[in-house]
């Protein structure tokens, strides 16, 4: 082949555009962890925008570079960040702690692409017949997905549940996304899999349960715990009274007062 065509091919606008898609491409792998034995704890991308090693000071010592992230797990998700020499920064260790991982899972680790989504938070409200207030949560999630934050706050919500020996149970939701995966019979994708089945195992436990979904005006308290959440510490809490800033959202809830909503046609 000729050395001027060579020349000219490689720096063709397709190839330069190629290589770009490819940098994109490469930018947006990260691992689902399912059982975390596949997975680099420091320098694999599966928690925020960056491998854990670039938010660290100080070398890491053999033995730590070569931890994966089941090493780091003990039971289901009970995260022992104690035996790390280095400190991670405190955003960093409220996503890792959020994260569902089961290292006797069955379930692989799997490479895909994604985007990161914002920090997130979660929270949610359990009242009785008499719309009384029986209990509530907030939790700081991390960087995730929207419908990521609200099924796992799904979950907080009916672990709680079950905690308070409730039987029967209504559940509301603003997410029409998390609604349908979590009464959905098929499989979602990757990324929602194991904490849909974890919803799907919960709703399971109750004697009557049903879930469906309800406009965000209607939701109102439960959207100010999850707001409030994304900056709290510890990362979860729970109420047993109802705090202060959700008084006005809770009386409104169980009033007569109406809101309007503009939806599209």
């Amino acid at each position: 082949m000729d050395e001027r065509l060579r020349t000219r091919r490689s720096g063709s606008s397709n190839w330069k555009g190629l290589r770009k898609g490819h940098e994109a491409f490469r930018k947006g792998l990260r691992w689902v962890v399912n059982n975390g034995h596949a997975v680099s704890f420091w320098h694999d991308l599966w928690v925020g925008d960056s491998p854990l090693h670039t938010l660290v000071h100080g070398p890491l010592s053999i033995w730590e570079d070569t931890l994966r992230v089941c090493d780091v797990v003990e039971g289901v998700s009970m995260w022992n960040l104690s035996i790390l020499s280095l400190d991670i920064p405190t955003c960093t260790q409220v996503a890792i702690k959020a994260m569902l991982i089961c290292p006797n899972r069955s379930l692989a680790d799997k490479r895909v692409w994604d985007i990161v989504g914002g920090l997130a938070g979660g929270g949610g409200v359990i009242r009785n017949h008499v719309s009384e207030w029986v209990g509530g949560f907030s939790r700081a999630i991390g960087a995730i997905t929207s419908v990521q934050a609200e099924l796992r706050a799904l979950k907080d919500g009916l672990k709680l549940t079950i905690d308070l020996e409730i039987l029967n149970l209504e559940i509301e939701m603003d997410s029409l996304v998390a609604v349908e995966l979590a009464n959905s019979i098929t499989t979602p994708n990757i990324f929602l899999s194991t904490i849909v089945t974890d919803c799907r195992s919960l709703i399971e436990r109750f004697e009557l349960c049903s879930l469906k979904h309800i406009f965000r005006e209607a939701n109102g308290c439960a959207d100010l715990l999850a707001k409030v959440s994304c900056a709290q510490s510890p990362d979860f809490l729970s109420f047993s009274i109802a705090p202060a800033y959700v008084l006005e959202a809770l009386a409104f809830g169980v009033s007569n007062a109406t809101r309007f909503r503009l939806i599209s046609s």
